[in-house]
């Protein structure tokens, strides 16, 4: 979770009808943001596309994603207005932090090689197939996809490691029955 502090604010602004500039003051805010898959849910059902593998963002996008990874309630819409460039710089890098010690990226990239577009809805199933829980959504997001890979790179090592062992068996029997065969004179 990332905790952003905007800072207290006076904004000037122009009243045409008096001529005058007035002067409104904005008292500061602590957000509590979440970078997860909840997150990417909200986003991708207000802009239908995929959140990931996006090239850029508009400054309403951007600003959208911000509302949809803010866990506090009932915040005023000012609030994301007055964000100022370094808490925006720090929620950038914070969406693009590793937020685990796990460095296996190997699902998504597998997956993005594929031209399929990583979905939040993909993301879901990907955790149905692996039976991850649904509270792993509240995850950082990196976090999640890290377990995912782990996942699928586990079940392919399962997999080789079972394929030679049928292979092998397989074999083994073919040669039993070989043997019994030729003891009994038959044909099977």
């Amino acid at each position: 979770m990332l905790t952003i502090h905007v800072p207290d604010s006076t904004d000037e602004l122009w009243d045409e009808k008096n001529e005058e500039f007035k002067y409104l003051k904005f008292s500061g805010r602590v957000l509590r943001l979440e970078h997860s898959l909840i997150s990417i849910s909200k986003w991708e059902t207000k802009y239908c596309r995929a959140f990931i593998g996006s090239k850029a963002f508009t400054d309403d996008e951007f600003l959208y994603y911000i509302k949809c990874m803010t866990i506090d309630k009932n915040v005023d819409d000012s609030v994301y207005m007055h964000l100022t460039f370094d808490n925006k710089k720090s929620i950038k890098d914070y969406i693009n932090a590793p937020l685990t010690a796990t460095h296996v990226v190997q699902y998504a990239k597998a997956q993005t090689k594929m031209k399929e577009s990583i979905t939040s809805e993909l993301i879901y199933y990907w955790m149905i197939v692996f039976g991850i829980p649904f509270e792993c959504e509240k995850w950082p997001l990196q976090r999640l996809l890290a377990l995912l890979d782990i996942c699928q790179a586990k079940t392919k090592s399962t997999r080789k490691k079972h394929g030679k062992n049928d292979a092998k068996q397989m074999a083994d029997r073919q040669a039993l029955n070989a043997k019994r065969k030729a003891q009994l004179h038959t044909s099977g």
